[in-house]
Parts: C-alpha cells; sequence; structure tokens
C-alpha cells in the first residue's frame, strides 16, 4: 500500500530538490498528511464504535443478569422462609405425637425389659404415694437406642407413652419437687420426649433460662418453637435470640456471648410412625 506522504516524498524526491519547495509543494504535502491521519482516525473511530456497541451489549447484559439474580436470590430466601415455616410445622405435629411420651433417663441397664414394668410401678408409688401404681396406666415402655454421642457406660433412656395425659404431667411434678431424684441408688431424670431439631433449638437457648434462673424470673417452653416468660403479671413470647437479648436488656440483665450460637439446623426427617407397644411376648 502507498500511502500519502510517500508520494509526497516521492514526487520530491524525483524532482532531485533541484530548487526549493514551493509554497504548492508544503500545501499538497499537508494536504497528504491530513488524508493519512484522517483515513486512520476514520478506521479508528469506526473501531470505537464497534467497541462501544460490544461493551453497552455487554453491560447491558450484565444489567440483565444482575436483576435476574437478585430475583433469584429473593425467591430463594422466600423458599427458605417457606421451608423453614413448614419444617417448624413438622415438627410442632411430631412434637405433639410425643406429647404423651415421658422418658426417663438414669436407669442402670441391670433392669431389663422384663422389669422395667415392676420398677415403673416402683417408681410411680414413691414419686406418687396417695395414688396407686396400678391407677397409672402405661401403653408400653421400652429402651431407645443408643445415640453416638452418649458416652460409653451411660444407660440408655427409657421410653414410655401414657394413655392419660394427665398421669404424665403428674408424675413430672412430682420429679420436679424432688430434684435431684434418686431412686433405688440410681439419679433419674425426668424428659420430655421431643425431636432433635426442637431440642437443638432449646439448646440454644440455655444461657437465656440460665439468666432467667439466676433472676428468679419464671418461664416454660410453649409450643412452635417459643419460650414463654412471665415477668411482673406480663407474659413475653421469646422465639430468637435476638428477641432474648433484647427482653433482657430491657430489664438490665446481662448474658454470656455464648447464647450467639445457632442451632446447627439438621432437620429431624425421620419418618413420623405411631408409638407401638411391646408386649412381653415381643421381648422374648
Amino acid at each position: 500500500m502507498k500511502y500519502p506522504v510517500q508520494g509526497a516524498c516521492t514526487a520530491l524526491k524525483e524532482r532531485k530538490l533541484t530548487a526549493p519547495a514551493t509554497k504548492g509543494d508544503i500545501k499538497a504535502l499537508l494536504t497528504n498528511i491530513r488524508a493519512f491521519f484522517n483515513a486512520d482516525l476514520n478506521i479508528i473511530r469506526e473501531d470505537i464504535t464497534v467497541v462501544t456497541a460490544r461493551l453497552q451489549a455487554n453491560e447491558d447484559a450484565i444489567t440483565s443478569l444482575a436483576q435476574k439474580q437478585e430475583s433469584t436470590n429473593e425467591h430463594l430466601l422466600q423458599l427458605q422462609a417457606s421451608h423453614k415455616s413448614m419444617q417448624v410445622r413438622l415438627d410442632t405435629q411430631d412434637d405433639a405425637r410425643r406429647r404423651n411420651n415421658l422418658k426417663i433417663r438414669g436407669i442402670a441397664e441391670s433392669v431389663t425389659e422384663q422389669e422395667l414394668p415392676h420398677f415403673l410401678r416402683r417408681l410411680w408409688t414413691t414419686l406418687l404415694p396417695q395414688r396407686s401404681a396400678k391407677g397409672i396406666q402405661v401403653d408400653g415402655c421400652y429402651r431407645l437406642a443408643k445415640s453416638n454421642r452418649t458416652p460409653t457406660g451411660v444407660p440408655r433412656d427409657v421410653l414410655i407413652r401414657f394413655p392419660l395425659l394427665r398421669d404424665k404431667l403428674d408424675l413430672q411434678d412430682a420429679a420436679k419437687s424432688r430434684t435431684p431424684l434418686k431412686f433405688e441408688e440410681m439419679q433419674l431424670q425426668l424428659l420430655q420426649d421431643l425431636c432433635r431439631s426442637t431440642l437443638e433449638w432449646r439448646r440454644s437457648f440455655q444461657q437465656v433460662t440460665k439468666t432467667l434462673r439466676s433472676a428468679d424470673i419464671s418461664y416454660k417452653w410453649g409450643p412452635s418453637r417459643a419460650l414463654i416468660v412471665h415477668k411482673d403479671g406480663s407474659m413475653h413470647q421469646l422465639s430468637t435470640a435476638e428477641d432474648s437479648a433484647t427482653f433482657l436488656q430491657g430489664l438490665g440483665l446481662t448474658m454470656s456471648s455464648d447464647n450467639t450460637a445457632r442451632p446447627s439446623h439438621r432437620w429431624d426427617v425421620r419418618r413420623i410412625v405411631p408409638f407401638i407397644p411391646r408386649s412381653a411376648d415381643d421381648t422374648g
């Protein structure tokens, strides 16, 4: 390719520079230089236009993706909230199904399943001496499988199903008045049967309940993941650690920073099945 500047220089060379450049020669040279730069500038302008269009297209695509991502995030948050709400409802139903169940912790393994009914009747008589042990009916009782987190040597819990909720509540109230409960050289605990996620949620409130007990403030566990606190004739319902911190600050109480820990949210997805009593024939 022969550029205009090269052509102008060649024309001057052919004249062998026998005479100084004329005004026309300089004007022609400037015209050729201007044309050369204008041609390159036009090419650059076209390239800039193409690049600008591509950048605008990329920016539009990025904006569209960001909007879609924001919409997806909002939808994901809604799904997570719906999943959590559904899980809480399922756990509440599971806990309601376990309402008539009672777990006793601390019964030595030397007490076999065949001996459990007799052992329990003796325990009922000790806790409720004013009532006949035979008057407290039990649908079934057996030992639960040992958890992986249970230390070696600790006896398995015993699960008991009562046909009458009142019997279970009376036994629990009697056990609370005898804390610690010692019976036949065993230290026993009477516990409510709850699903795993509910237990983990309650563990996240350990520092809260400890603070309430130290301040001599009464509380109780309510349904659907609620801690119900009674203070000065008013009832307060706490559902999250944030609610608890705000409530305690309002009372001028402080608690350990350990309470900031959250439950692991490992959902209890075990199938909900009816409680099937085990007869003496089944244990043979």
